[in-house]
């Protein structure tokens, strides 16, 4: 027979087991969070564009999609992470996804300039914080850290200038985040730069 101290010794150990349980089962967020780096709980996807022939790596809580335009077609991502600020020319708070990619194939260059004549051509109003040479296995290029400084709100954006063979490809990175010594946009910077530095061509 069950004694009412029995049950009651019973009926906590079931209490703490399914707590347990719950802490060690239940899903983390770590790995759907588009600005978290840890490529050890990141789930990654693989994106192809058979019409540029371009293969890339991208963090799996991004949203790909095509924007089309008079001029060109631009492969672009977008974060589900959002990040929120005061719009200084209407006052209403906007809701913007952290980081935003454009990649799209260049079709003014050469025309006989040189790479740093593209890019000085393409960044006369903007501030270049840092311009570094990037090799990898079919392509080479520039990588910039690019700021608007225009308006009180500075945007930045992660610029990579490409040349594969006789092509030439910009994908530019905008980071809804002007504090750069923030954690949120240093890993961010870090997720852009694993994103566009896998991108392959075939």
């Amino acid at each position: 027979m069950i004694t009412r101290n029995k049950l009651l010794v019973i009926t906590i150990g079931a209490v703490i087991i399914v707590i347990c349980g719950v802490i060690l089962f239940w899903p983390s967020d770590t790995k759907n969070n588009p600005a978290n780096t840890n490529s050890s709980t990141l789930i990654w996807k693989t994106f192809n564009a058979a019409e540029y022939g371009i293969q890339m790596e991208y963090p799996s809580s991004w949203i790909p999609y095509y924007s089309v335009g008079p001029l060109l077609t631009a492969l672009e991502f977008t974060s589900q992470e959002r990040t929120s600020r005061i719009d200084e020319i209407s006052g209403q708070q906007l809701n913007e996804p952290l980081i935003k990619v454009s990649i799209y194939k260049n079709t003014k260059y050469p025309n006989n300039l040189s790479l740093d004549e593209w890019i000085n051509a393409n960044t006369e109003d903007e501030i270049i914080r840092s311009n570094t040479l990037v090799e990898k296995n079919n392509w080479s290029g520039r990588r910039l850290w690019i700021v608007n400084d225009k308006n009180a709100y500075k945007t930045s954006s992660i610029t990579y200038y490409i040349l594969e063979g006789d092509n030439s490809w910009e994908a530019r990175a905008f980071i809804e985040n002007d504090k750069p010594d923030s954690i949120e946009f240093q890993n961010a910077v870090n997720l852009i730069d694993q994103t566009l530095q896998s991108i392959k061509f075939y």
